[in-house]
């Protein structure tokens, strides 16, 4: 997903619950880029932060006891106000 020369990547998607997080076209702001895994209610369900890595944000996120279906994730920078659907299952 692409917004405003920032990408996001989430793989594999759909996938069993591990996934990799890419996000890449920012400048710098901090080691770390704080993230959230919202179920399809909106309700948060995990808190994640992303490691600067390689001039790109990156970490392996796990959702393994959370059941199958629909989650969005929400990065919480102004600058990417985009959701990107993630699917277990």
């Amino acid at each position: 997903k692409v917004y405003n020369d920032i990408f996001v990547q989430v793989s594999p998607n759909p996938g069993n619950g591990l996934y990799t997080v890419q996000v890449s076209g920012l400048e710098q702001d901090g080691l770390y880029l704080p993230m959230q895994i919202l179920d399809a209610s909106g309700k948060v369900v995990h808190n994640w932060n992303l490691v600067w890595y390689d001039d790109m944000y990156t970490s392996q996120v796990s959702i393994f006891e959370e059941p199958a279906g629909m989650y969005f994730v929400r990065f919480k920078r102004s600058d990417i106000p985009v959701l990107v659907k993630l699917i277990k299952q």
